[in-house]
């Protein structure tokens, strides 16, 4: 701010005295301020010839404060609208203008823009600039990233054995925010990534897994009830790489824990030593591929009653 001094006197040198209203004070004829903080202050000059003769005068100014952008964006899902939340301050009742880049080749000059529909997921670069009449300078701009997601495809999960009327803990994929089983059948929570079943009837259940940014992945989980805690392993497998029976593995029915499950070749050597369902030999010893032969298993698990289960069979390997 600049304040030109217009005092006039008959006789004498002039001194002069500046009281900003801020705390800071000049003492030349005109004066060149700053003020570091909005609001209203009274700045009076002060003149005098001598220490009899002085006269004083009084202006009030208002200064603005400069209009700051800030906006939040959340993440959403593809084919979703999009929601720009304006948090810009108010600048002393001072009209704000805007000028928004909203990511996907619009623009708006509005307070809260209308919601955007993004059919493309990825990363959007939305900016906000602001300036008021007061302060038209410098235009202060925010630039956020709008990230737009896409669903998960649904899958259907490996079928799971309960024994009738032993709790089961099921597992959906652990991603999203909520998951929802439905129905709620024999489940203890719908509401959980890992309800647990105990019932005596089979079952189909969907889990609605939500994210964030509200895309919607829809699993399935089939659960077939059994009798009494049991174990299998394929006669055959043929690993091929066609994602069909690559791999010999046990089929858990209403087994807790899986012990061992070994498998020796056609010359008695140990090949395979887990202590987990998956994902089960593929046929190889050291990375190399093993020839068509007949093998030899072992499998100990302990089954939801409690039964210790203990089993040794033949699985043909087939090229």
């Amino acid at each position: 701010f600049i304040f030109t001094n217009t005092s006039t006197n008959a006789i004498g040198a002039m001194q002069y005295n500046w009281i900003f209203g801020d705390g800071s004070i000049a003492t030349t004829r005109d004066a060149r301020h700053i003020y570091s903080q909005a609001g209203v202050y009274d700045v009076k000059m002060i003149v005098s010839s001598n220490t009899i003769c002085m006269d004083s005068s009084l202006v009030r100014v208002t200064i603005y404060q400069n209009a700051i952008a800030d906006f939040t964006v959340k993440p959403t899902c593809i084919n979703l609208p999009v929601e720009y939340t304006n948090l810009t301050m108010d600048t002393m009742n001072s009209t704000v203008h805007y000028i928004w880049d909203l990511g996907n080749g619009q623009t708006s000059t509005v307070r809260n823009p209308s919601t955007q529909i993004f059919a493309v997921p990825g990363n959007y670069k939305v900016s906000l600039s602001v300036n008021t009449d007061q302060c038209p300078t410098p235009l202060n701009v925010l630039n956020r990233t709008l990230v737009i997601d896409k669903p998960k495809p649904g899958i259907n999960y490996s079928v799971k054995f309960a024994v009738e009327n032993y709790p089961l803990v099921l597992q959906a994929r652990n991603f999203g925010e909520t998951a929802i089983w439905s129905p709620g059948i024999s489940l203890d929570t719908r509401n959980s990534y890992t309800p647990t079943f105990n019932g005596v009837e089979d079952q189909t259940y969907t889990i609605r897994i939500e994210t964030a940014s509200g895309c919607i992945t829809v699993d399935t989980q089939a659960v077939k009830t059994v009798k009494q805690s049991d174990v299998y392993v394929p006669t055959a497998f043929t690993p091929n790489g066609d994602g069909m029976n690559d791999y010999l593995r046990p089929i858990f029915m209403g087994i807790k824990e899986l012990r061992y499950f070994r498998v020796f070749n056609r010359w008695g050597q140990l090949v395979y030593d887990k202590r987990t369902e998956e994902p089960g030999w593929d046929g190889t010893v050291g990375g190399s591929p093993q020839g068509s032969q007949v093998v030899v298993w072992m499998i100990e698990g302990i089954g939801l009653d409690n039964r210790i289960i203990t089993k040794k069979g033949y699985s043909t390997l087939v090229r």
